[in-house]
């Protein structure tokens, strides 16, 4: 969701590469807390809290629901709902 932060990413590379590019925005990376979970068929559902100090010394904490799409044992689609005007206004460009 999101103008900046939405889009898609296909491929376990593509994604691999985010996520790792996205903790090194952090000091010590972004530590990620799931609140609850669960699963209906082929989807699961995870809400979560994070937070971690920016690398020019800001707080950053945000919370979202992940909705994943299985096919068997794999992840073949994610779907992110959280706060992108707190990821705008704290994250670099």
């Amino acid at each position: 969701p999101g103008l900046r932060f939405g889009g898609k990413l296909a491929g376990r590379r593509a994604v691999t590469v985010f996520l790792k590019q996205n903790q090194r925005l952090f000091r010590g990376g972004l530590r990620f807390d799931v609140e609850w979970a669960g699963v209906c068929g082929d989807r699961a559902v995870a809400q979560w809290r994070n937070k971690g100090v920016t690398r020019d010394g800001r707080p950053y904490a945000n919370r979202g629901v992940t909705v994943f799409r299985l096919e068997g044992d794999v992840i073949v689609g994610i779907q992110d709902y959280l706060d992108t005007e707190l990821i705008a206004a704290t994250w670099p460009r």
